[in-house]
This record gives C-alpha cells, sequence and structure tokens, in this order.
C-alpha cells in the first residue's frame, strides 16, 4: 500500500517551567504527515539548537528556522 505523505519541519520553542530561571530550548522537528490517513505519522528531531539565555540570539535563531517554513510553527 502506497502512503502519501507530506513532511514538514518547524521550530519548537521549548521553555521550562521554573520562572525565575528562563531559558528555551529550541529543536527542529521533522513531522510527517499522511494524506490518505489525515494524521500525523510520526515526528522526529532533526537537530537541537541548544539553550538560548539571551532573547536576542535565541530570537534570531528561532526566525531562522522558521524562515525554512513560513507558516509552520510551535511553540510548547
Amino acid at each position: 500500500m502506497f502512503v502519501n505523505l507530506d513532511t514538514y519541519e518547524l521550530a519548537a520553542k521549548i521553555k521550562m517551567k521554573d520562572d525565575n530561571f528562563k531559558p528555551y530550548w529550541i529543536m527542529v522537528l521533522k513531522i510527517e504527515i499522511s494524506r490518505s490517513l489525515q494524521m500525523v505519522r510520526s515526528i522526529e528531531p532533526v537537530m537541537r539548537l541548544g539553550w538560548f539565555l539571551d532573547s536576542a540570539v535565541e530570537k534570531s535563531v528561532y526566525e531562522c528556522a522558521k524562515a525554512k517554513n513560513p507558516g509552520m510553527e510551535v511553540e510548547l
């Protein structure tokens, strides 16, 4: 059976729960969506970009990752 897949890469910005310490862990995730089943088939990390304590650095890296896939972003 042939399954049509759409593949997206998106930047996920994950924030720690501790409000006194506010780094972000930024990842690029590859998501495969089955067109025929209309459901997510797989989600896997492509790369981890690291912890960013400086919001200017974090924002520029996040914007670069997001620019590869306009309209595809998730904040967790």
